[in-house]
């Protein structure tokens, strides 16, 4: 026969607890989720550290691209290097025009990232983001470029502000186009960096 106990809830309902082994192994599988689960939140924020702009000091450094100083926090992305050495730009367009012009390999390169324009805090996959294109936008090299996490949100910034949405590689042969003319007409964009010829980058190391 099972063994059960009724109690009241705080709306005054029946709640009847059935201390079979089932039943009490239950219960052992739910606390031990509530007793990991603490844990796992605890170990997020130095997880996500990896993902987290690198710590500009605005109106100080300089993007390694253009080098005009950094001042809205709005924009912005990263290369990182395989070795674990890492470039910033003031802007989306930034990163693009630098991976065009010293034709960096992807074989080289571990990610990609750009600033959210959502959540200038956080840094998304340069890659798999969505951008905007909208004169509105007014990014610091003006191809006023911005980059988001989801396809949801381009919407919105496109009904908010006009323009057309990219993926990355209609940002590459976007700027590539303004920017790189000539290229544009010799070659297509086949990857991240537009070519395999190989260059030496100018790198520092990733603030921790």
């Amino acid at each position: 026969m099972n063994n059960r106990k009724v109690t009241n809830n705080s709306y005054g309902q029946a709640i009847s607890t059935n201390y079979t082994n089932g039943g009490k192994y239950k219960m052992i599988r739910f606390f031990t989720l509530a007793c990991l689960c603490p844990m796992l939140l605890g170990w997020a924020p130095s997880l996500a550290q990896d993902h987290r702009p690198t710590n500009v000091v605005y109106d100080s450094w300089q993007c390694d691209y253009c080098k005009m100083l950094f001042e809205n926090k709005a924009y912005g992305a990263e290369v990182e290097f395989i070795g674990d050495s890492t470039l910033v730009f003031d802007a989306t367009e930034c990163l693009a025009g630098y991976l065009i012009s010293t034709r960096i390999p992807d074989n080289r390169i571990r990610k990609i990232w750009s600033i959210d324009y959502c959540r200038p805090a956080e840094l998304i996959d340069g890659k798999l983001a969505a951008y905007l294109q909208s004169d509105k936008l007014l990014s610091p090299m003006g191809v006023n470029i911005a980059a988001v996490a989801s396809d949801r949100q381009a919407d919105s910034l496109l009904a908010r502000l006009g323009g057309h949405k990219l993926d990355w590689y209609g940002v590459l042969r976007l700027v590539k186009s303004k920017w790189y003319p000539d290229m544009q007409q010799q070659e297509g964009t086949r990857n991240v960096s537009g070519t395999e010829k190989k260059a030496t980058p100018k790198t520092k190391k990733r603030s921790k």
